[in-house]
Formats: structure tokens, C-alpha cells, sequence
């Protein structure tokens, strides 16, 4: 990720009042002036950072006309989420016109400007917003003048409005904005600093012409002083045609010295996040190569960060193989090992195989190698233990870990820990990880993100982890592979927190990228099986049958033990889905290893609901027996917020145990609302006993909770078997009845008063949602006054009742 405030110098000022105008949630509206290359377009984005960091929504406008005809409104309207169905009709007929959506005369700007204050205030009953407009004088007139006829009239509400455009350009007159910012040239010592940052291989004495001769403009002195470096590169050139005896005498041991400098400056460029920099510093630091070796050693160290960072493995080829022929010697090195391993692993070898040769490499040279080459082997192993998932790997990763310690990054150092399976509930441990994730708020390495975000997954403080992972997502600079691993976690993230239209969103995005860049590697596979296991939850079984075939094909082939326990693990989730529990018993009794259940529901703890739901509807009392001996030593404690494995933990011990103290004990869990399927599937569980013991109003209650989720969720099979459960008791799922009965409540609404209708509070219906508990309650209260109740007893009555009325002329959420 790049962080465009590091990028930006002599800027504090500036910085510091758009940072105090973009979070104070006070609305009102600015205008960023300067001279095209002034640094207009990085402020923007830092603000809308800053915007998304503080929980403000980012409204970005575009002036590309090939949006359609009004592409000021286009970016708005398809920004605020269901806030435009709201609309009375009138209005949204009005933006539909403008739109180029219907046919009509194209209304007034008056009329217009109306409607879009109309929506913008509905959406930000859900919270504030920032309205960005980068190269503001692109804009048309027409929608320059709504901006600004919308602008004045909104000083009271919490929305920004923030503009940039050149000196002279003004197509939001001044008088039309609260605050204007201009961008002065940079001073000497700013300027000096940008090109130490941006051109570290560019001399004192060149930086210093630039900086006297060119005005301070940032986008010039780059451009300059790139001339200067071209210019630097021909005199090296030109000394290599020199006689040797000349040559060999003058510059080899500066060549020497200056490969080693680009060695130091292309590791700090990748840990600002630059990985482009520091791929174009590593192959200056090849060209400065005098022997063989050397120059070996840099190819392949640049095939490294090649496979590391952005994703190009036939780049990554290459570079291997100019590494072997500049020093055949070179393929014992390192760095030559871990370029080979990602190559190896994109054919067929076996992960046994690699794992083998990497840790062979790693205890044959730690002592000839630097901190950042130590770091990706240890990266490139861990991948290796992860998805090939076997015990004496494991061993070796720790084993390489302890043996340097003081060398080993702290993300090495808690995974050796937290993978020996021992002692994953250690309070010391649980404490690192959580500094870990604290610090990913101010991470910028990329290759860092990932790494943190990976070991630590499945932790309690799940903000700044899922923030880090976001920012990373959806900068356009990150670099591919870093994109692809922050999406393959996200994704599965989603699937547990029930975001489920983010998990299909990011799941088609990243997919399509890697099929653009030929990138087979861990993450894509990873990726189908978060795609395999989404489309099992929601019954599309052909897409995830196919789907698990490409998954346990890729994994038989490079001996991938934890693809193919997941391949397996899909299987039996649709299997679960289509009520065929003696199946989904049997592909799950298919999953090895050594230490049978316990080590498969250790490496992935969603596995605990299917094996008890599988174990006792298949009425295998063994299994059901070795279950309990697994989830009985996570015993639910007092904590503020509990862990998912809590919840998944204290769900499959009540399915087992017939007894509904484990199930209450399990629904009652702090915050069990923020993992929805996994709480839903456990009422249903509940439901299915309460039945069966003959307590038809507690069955009926649990049954109708889990209706809500599954329907939300679109968890189709899961749903069918909840109102099967229901029509056993002779009755029906009131919030279908609501959701297609009343007419006058927005889709939102809707939702908002199925989950209400359970008895879920706000607050828990707002982390079902992802909306804020006071947003929840004015939802409530649009639907009170639409059907004419006051509080969730009348909602309940009236869904009782079959005799939903809105009020007449009540307006709807």
C-alpha cells in the first residue's frame, strides 16, 4: 500500500488542516488550488484516507463523460447505497431523466439540485460522507452549478464536499466554498527531501542543480532530476568503454560499493510500500555487478521480491534464469532457492519436495545472508507449511525460527508459536498478536500487511486487521500479489462475519486478476475455496461442485494436505445443505491425519458445527464421543467479547450433548451476533432438539431466529430446512410474511423489522447489518409509523395479525 502523506513534502500544513476539515463530521466545503504536478491529486487522497480511517463514507465524482450524460450525479447515486429507492417517486423520476435511465425533458438544475439534496441528506442518515472532486475544472457547467447549488444548502449537514483544481480554473467559484487552500512551490529543504525519497540513487551534487535550477514544482523536480539520473547512468556507460586497465582501476570497487547502497536502498523502498522502486533499484544494483556472483545473487534476490510483491512469475522466471547463467553456482544461493520454490510450486512439484530443499538452504547459509533475504525464506516456508499442513513441517518452521531468533520478524516468531497447536489460548500470545494488529494501523510495507494479517487471522481485535487489509484492497498501487492475499483473507473474513456480497465482489475481482496475470499460486487457491464454500452455503451446488474439483485437483497434485481437507470439508457442507448427513459424515471421516478430528478442526475451526452436526444426525455415537473430548477444552468464559472458536466451539458441544443449558450457554456468548451463519445454524440445531423434546414455543422461537439470518444471508438449503422444522410445529415464518406483505417499507426497512421481530436488539441487529445501533432505531421508527405500531410488541402483534396497514399518507424509510 502506498501511503500518499509519506509521499507528500512541505505539505504539513496543508495536511493538517484538510485532516481537522475531513473528520470533524461538521460538513461544509473547500478547494484545493495549485499548478498541475503541485501534489492537488495526493491530497485528495490523503483526505479520503483520512475520511475512511475516521468511518466516513468516500463519495469520489468523476468528470469522465463516458460514465453518461451526467456523470456528476452517476457517482453520486451509485454512492449511496439504497438511500435513491427512498426517493418519492417524483424525485427519483427527476434523477432518473438526468441520469439517461428514463425518457423525459431533462428537468431544471433547480429541480435537480433538489432532488440530489434530497438523497444525499437520506443517505446521511446512515452517517457522514466526503464528496471528493479531483480535477474539479473537467467538470461540465451544468454540473458544477448543482455542486454548487448543493453545496451551500448542505453547510448544516455532515457533508464535505472537497475540490481540487488548477490556478485559474475555477469552476467553483470561491465565494462558493468555506475554506481555499493554495499550494505554494516547495521550499529547498522540502524539495531536497523529495528527491533523497524518490531518487536515492541521484547524487548530492545533481539533486543540488535541480533543486536551484527548477522551480518547486513536485511533478518537475522528479521529472528533472530523473534527466539528471539518465544523464548519470550514460557517464557510467561511457566509463565501461574505456580501456579496461582504466576501467578495472577507476570504478570497480565503486561499482562494487554502489551495488551494495542499491542492496540497502531497494529494501527501504519496499518497506515504504514502493515495490516498483525497489524492483527498478535491484536491477541498477545488477547493472553495477562486477563478478559473476554478485550480480547471480542481485538477479535472483530481484526474482524474489518479483514473486513476493507483484505477482509477475514469468517475469520471475526470467530473472531466474539470468541468475543461472551469469553463475550456475547460484542456484545453491538463497535467494535462488526461494525464487525456485514459488516457480515449482506453479507446475506440480509436490510441497514436501520444496519445503525439503528450502529448509536445506536456509541452514546452509543463515550465516552468509541479510536480514530481508532471512525474512522471505522464512515467509516462503511458512506459505509451504501452511498449505501443505503437515506436523514435521511445522517442526522445521519453528525449529528455523528458534535458531535465530533475534534475526526472525516478530510475525515469524508469534507463527511458530501459534502453529505448534499447543498453546493457541496462551494469554501472552493472544497480547502479541494483538500489538501486531495493533500496529498494521501504521504499517506501510505491504509485504508486512500481509504477513501480520496472516498469521494473526481469527484473532479478537479484528478493526485495524480488516482496516489494514481494506486500504490495501482498494489502493490502485498496491502491489498485485499483495492485492491477491489481502483479497483471499478478506474473503474469507467475509464469510464468517456475513458479508457475503463483499466475500462474491472480492472473490470475482481477484480471480479475474489472477487470470490476467497467469498468477497460479497459494492465494488463488485459497480464493476458489472461499468461492466453493459461499456458493455451498447459498445451495448453488454446480458451482461449487465444480469449483472443489479444480480445488482437489490443484492440491493431489502438489500434495497440498490443508486444499485437500478444505476440498473435502466442501463437499460435505453441500452434503449438510441437501440434508444428506450420512454423505457429509463420510467425507469428513475422508479428511486425514494423524491426530484424526481434533487436527482438522485445530487448522480450521469452522470444521467443529459440521463434524457435531454430521456425528449425531448420522448417529455415530463414537465420533460424537472424540468430538467432545476436542471442543470441551475451550470452555466459554466471562470475557467482554468471546472469539469465533468460542462460539463454533461452545455450538458443536451443545449439538452433541442434548441438553439446552449448552445451548443457551452458546447463544448467550458476548457479541455471538457478529458471526451470524455459525450463530443461525446453532438456533437451528437448537430448534431441531427443542422440537423433539416437545417445546414447541422455545423450538418455535430459535426457528424463527434462524429464519431471519439464513434468509438475509441468502443461505438457501439452510433456510429450507428451518421452515421444514417450523411446518413440523404447524406454523410459518412470520418475517417472510412481513418482507412480501407490507409494501411501504423500504428494503432496509424491512430487514431492520425482521430482525427486530426476533427480539434482537439494536445494537445486535446494527452488527448483523453493519450499521450503527442509532441507525437501526430511525429505521425502526420509519417502519412504526408506516404500519402504524410503536414499539416490537406492536410490530410482533401485527405480524400476528396477517393485517399489515400503513398509515395513510405516512411516508416510508
Amino acid at each position: 500500500m502506498v501511503d500518499h502523506a509519506a509521499h507528500l513534502h512541505g505539505r504539513d500544513e496543508i495536511m493538517s488542516a484538510i485532516g481537522a476539515f475531513v473528520t470533524a463530521r461538521t460538513g461544509g466545503s473547500a478547494l484545493i488550488v495549485g499548478a498541475d504536478g503541485s501534489g492537488k491529486s495526493s491530497l485528495v487522497r490523503v483526505a479520503e484516507s483520512l475520511a475512511d480511517n475516521a468511518g466516513i463514507a468516500v463519495v469520489r465524482v468523476s468528470a469522465d463523460s463516458r460514465t453518461g450524460p451526467s456523470p456528476v450525479l452517476r457517482c453520486i447515486v451509485d454512492a449511496t447505497d439504497g438511500a435513491f429507492d427512498e426517493l418519492d417517486p417524483p424525485r427519483r423520476r427527476v434523477l432518473q431523466i438526468a441520469l439517461g435511465d428514463t425518457e423525459g425533458v431533462r428537468p431544471s438544475p433547480l429541480v435537480l439540485s433538489a432532488a440530489l439534496l434530497d438523497l444525499i441528506r437520506r443517505r446521511t442518515r446512515r452517517g457522514p460522507l466526503l464528496i471528493t472532486v479531483d480535477d474539479a475544472h473537467l467538470i461540465d457547467r451544468d454540473g458544477a452549478e448543482i455542486l454548487a447549488s448543493v453545496t451551500r444548502r448542505l453547510r448544516a449537514e455532515p457533508v464535505a464536499l472537497l475540490a481540487a483544481a488548477p490556478a485559474g480554473e475555477g469552476v467553483f467559484a470561491e465565494r462558493f466554498v468555506d475554506h481555499t487552500w493554495r499550494l505554494p512551490p516547495l521550499s529547498a529543504p522540502a524539495a531536497h527531501q523529495l528527491l533523497r525519497d524518490r531518487l536515492p540513487m541521484l547524487s548530492g551534487a545533481a539533486r543540488s542543480h535541480v533543486v536551484e535550477t527548477t522551480p518547486g514544482n513536485p511533478r518537475t523536480l522528479i521529472e528533472q532530476g530523473t534527466a539528471e539520473l539518465s544523464r548519470q547512468d550514460a557517464a557510467v556507460a561511457h566509463t565501461r568503454t574505456q580501456p579496461n586497465g582504466l576501467r578495472d582501476t577507476a570504478t570497480t570497487t565503486d561499482h562494487h560499493g554502489v551495488a551494495r547502497l542499491l542492496d540497502g536502498v531497494a529494501v527501504r523502498a519496499m518497506r515504504r510500500g514502493d515495490a516498483r522502486a525497489a524492483s527498478f533499484v535491484l536491477e541498477r544494483a545488477v547493472d553495477m555487478s562486477a563478478d559473476p556472483s554478485s550480480r547471480a545473487r542481485r538477479l535472483a534476490a530481484a526474482a524474489c521480491l518479483t514473486a513476493d510483491v507483484t505477482g509477475d512469475l514469468p517475469a520471475l522466471g526470467r530473472l531466474l534464469d539470468q541468475a543461472l547463467r551469469a553463475d550456475p553456482g547460484a542456484a545453491h544461493s538463497l535467494e535462488a532457492v526461494i525464487a525456485a520454490s514459488y516457480v515449482a510450486l506453479r507446475g506440480s512439484d509436490g510441497i514436501a519436495d520444496v519445503h525439503r530443499r528450502l529448509v536445506q538452504a536456509i541452514g546452509d547459509r543463515r550465516d552468509e545472508i541479510g536480514h530481508w533475504v532471512f525474512e522471505e525464506a522464512l515467509w516462503a516456508l511458512y506459505l509451504l507449511c501452511w498449505f501443505g499442513n503437515q506436523r514435521e513441517h511445522w517442526h522445521d518452521f519453528r525449529a528455523v525460527v528458534e535458531a535465530d531468533i533475534a534475526r526472525a520478524p516478530s510475525w515469524a516468531v508469534l507463527a511458530a508459536r501459534l502453529e505448534s497447536r499447543s498453546t493457541f489460548d496462551d494469554a501472552d500470545l493472544d497480547a502479541q498478536a494483538d500489538r501486531l494488529i495493533e500496529n498494521l494501523a501504521f504499517t506501510t510495507d505491504p509485504s508486512a500487511v500481509v504477513r501480520i494479517a496472516f498469521v494473526t487471522r481469527g484473532r479478537d481485535r479484528r478493526f485495524w486487521w480488516r482496516s489494514a487489509l481494506q486500504r490495501l484492497w482498494a489502493d490502485e498501487d498496491s502491489p498485485f500479489a499483495s492485492v491477491i492475499y489481502a483479497g483471499a483473507m478478506l474473503a474469507a473474513d467475509g464469510l464468517s462475519s456475513g458479508n457475503w456480497k463483499a466475500v462474491d465482489q472480492i472473490t470475482h475481482r481477484a480471480l479475474k486478476l489472477c487470470a490476467t496475470q497467469d498468477y497460479r499460486m497459494y492465494a488463488e487457491s485459497w480464493l476458489r475455496h472461499s468461492q466453493a464454500l459461499l456458493a455451498a452455503y447459498r445451495g448453488e451446488q454446480q458451482v461449487a461442485q465444480s469449483t472443489v474439483i479444480g480445488l482437489q485437483e490443484w492440491a493431489d497434485d502438489r500434495g497440498a494436505a490443508a486444499l485437500y481437507w478444505r476440498a473435502l470439508h466442501c463437499r460435505a457442507v453441500i452434503a449438510l445443505g441437501a440434508g444428506q448427513a450420512r454423505r457429509a459424515h463420510r467425507l469428513l471421516r475422508m479428511i486425514p491425519g494423524t491426530d484424526g478430528f481434533g487436527a482438522v478442526i485445530a487448522f480450521d475451526d469452522r470444521t467443529a458445527l459440521d463434524f457435531a452436526e454430521a456425528a449425531v444426525l448420522a448417529g455415530t455415537p463414537d465420533d460424537i464421543e472424540s468430538i467432545r473430548t476436542i471442543v470441551a477444552v475451550h470452555p466459554v468464559d466471562d470475557r467482554p467479547a468471546a472469539d469465533r472458536r468460542t462460539l463454533l466451539y461452545a455450538g458443536a458441544l451443545a449439538i452433541i450433548s442434548d441438553d439446552d443449558r449448552y445451548y443457551e450457554r452458546a447463544v448467550s456468548i458476548p457479541e455471538a451476533d457478529r458471526w451470524p451463519f455459525d450463530l443461525a445454524r446453532i438456533q437451528l440445531s437448537r430448534g431441531r432438539f427443542l422440537r423433539a423434546q416437545g417445546a414447541t414455543a422455545q423450538a418455535r422461537t430459535a426457528l424463527r431466529a434462524a429464519a431471519v439470518t439464513f434468509r438475509y444471508l441468502g443461505a438457501e438449503p439452510w433456510l429450507a430446512q428451518t421452515h421444514a422444522e417450523l411446518g413440523r410445529l404447524g406454523t410459518f415464518d412470520e418475517g417472510h410474511r412481513l418482507v412480501h406483505n407490507d409494501s411501504q417499507v423500504s428494503p432496509i426497512g424491512r430487514r431492520v423489522a425482521e430482525l427486530a421481530a426476533t427480539g434482537l436488539s439494536n445494537r445486535q441487529i446494527g452488527a448483523v447489518l453493519h450499521m450503527s445501533p442509532s441507525t437501526v432505531g430511525s429505521h425502526l421508527s420509519r417502519v412504526y409509523a408506516a404500519i402504524g405500531v410503536h414499539s416490537r410488541a406492536g410490530l410482533r402483534d401485527s405480524l400476528r395479525s396477517d393485517s399489515i396497514v400503513a398509515l395513510p399518507g405516512a411516508r416510508h424509510a
